[in-house]
């Protein structure tokens, strides 16, 4: 199995639940593999750049999940910033060796622009995007703690969205021995 980091915000690093519920958590006991929590409670894509390889590359993943974006959308950061920071992200993931699958909190939580950067940024780079991972999540008392996070049935949601996602991209039998060391994301 491939080792995976989980790098985002609040929504990745588990606000308001234990770690062990957690959607990074989660999905290394469904896959019965390595995963790493690099979620930051409030962070932006400025953030997440300025923390890639210190919280991500330096563990030399097989695969990273990127999800960025909510805090530039509720601080009125430009979606084309946001989008162009995550590009750099995918950039930089790619370039060490390892496969990058963006998230994309889906239209439950902000408008079509964001949406589209999210997704221009994941074409950009030839890779995976799942969108509408607050989907039937957000604004649901029963599965989120103030209409945006999730708890903890909010994250078992989410961690089985995000397994089954990994398992139709084809990448969980990958590993950095199978991609090679110096793949580049390139088809």
């Amino acid at each position: 199995m491939p080792s995976i980091v989980c790098f985002g915000n609040s929504i990745t690093h588990g606000f308001g639940v234990e770690g062990t519920q957690s959607f990074p958590a989660l999905l290394g006991r469904l896959l019965n593999s390595r995963v790493i929590n690099a979620g930051m409670d409030g962070d932006t894509t400025d953030g997440g750049l300025a923390r890639l390889e210190t919280d991500v590359l330096r563990f030399k993943p097989d695969i990273v999940t990127v999800e960025f974006g909510a805090n530039d959308y509720l601080m009125g950061i430009a979606e084309d910033e946001a989008g162009r920071n995550i590009e750099l992200m995918l950039g930089r993931i790619q370039d060490s060796g390892a496969r990058a699958i963006v998230l994309s909190l889906g239209s439950a939580f902000w408008d079509e622009d964001y949406e589209a950067a999210l997704s221009k940024a994941a074409r950009s780079h030839n890779c995976p995007l799942l969108t509408g991972l607050l989907d039937g999540i957000a604004n649901n008392s029963m599965m989120t703690l103030d209409g945006i996070h999730p708890n903890a049935p909010g994250y078992i949601v989410i961690a089985r969205k995000v397994a089954d996602f990994l398992g139709q991209t084809g990448l969980l039998g990958e590993t950095r021995s199978a991609i090679g060391e110096s793949h580049t994301g390139e088809s």
